[in-house]
């Protein structure tokens, strides 16, 4: 909700860069990676760590069990989710961005693999990494629902990986963890949630 939350002036200042590069290579081919033998059609993952504040990690409970009592749907716009409900921003966090890095990069040529880190801008670990391919953008309502929707299929992932059938709100289909999507591809036992429109046999991989 973090991200969700943000105008379109506070998107731009943290993930402006992200968004041009993106669109930059999505609709023109082109691409200003750190590595020589890149091409526009290689993998190329543009990577953007975020921090919060207050710490995820310190909310008790924990704040997904407090996130999903009130959302079915992540994406739901404020209005939705309340309807004549209490407003869940009173026992939620109010979480907001701390700091955003730079650009980081992972390049895959299908035979190779290599990555590119920028310096941090702080020094505990992230809580949040996007991992974006040049996708459309505009199939989004706002660049603000493309991340968001991005991060909840992080979620997905982690819950899949794990061999744990994803809480509801997290049954969707779309691009989360890169390394997950590989998997997704390579190994029979994970449908394709990384390809929205792909038909899903199960969300509870331990039962294949």
């Amino acid at each position: 909700m973090a991200i969700l939350d943000l105008t379109e002036v506070e998107t731009h200042h943290y993930f402006g860069d992200l968004q041009k590069t993106i669109q930059q290579h999505h609709e023109h081919g082109e691409i200003d990676v750190p590595f020589e033998d890149a091409d526009p059609d290689d993998i190329i993952v543009y990577r953007k760590d975020i921090w919060l504040n207050p710490e995820p990690t310190d909310t008790k409970p924990p704040l997904l069990d407090q996130f999903c009592e009130y959302v079915s749907n992540p994406l739901d716009t404020l209005a939705e989710i309340l309807g004549d409900g209490p407003d869940p921003r009173d026992s939620l966090p109010d979480y907001k961005i701390e700091a955003v890095s730079d650009i980081h990069y992972l390049h895959s040529d299908g035979l190779s693999r290599q990555e590119h880190w920028n310096d941090q801008p702080l020094d505990r670990e992230p809580d949040a990494r996007l991992e974006l391919t040049a996708v459309d953008i505009d199939e989004f309502d706002s660049v603000q629902t493309f991340l968001a929707s991005h991060l909840v299929n992080q979620v997905r992932d982690c819950f899949i990986e794990m061999g744990v059938e994803p809480p509801e709100p997290f049954q969707v289909q779309g691009l989360g963890k890169h390394d997950s999507m590989v998997k997704q591809q390579l190994m029979p036992m994970y449908d394709r949630y990384f390809q929205a429109g792909t038909p899903i046999t199960t969300w509870d991989p331990a039962s294949k």
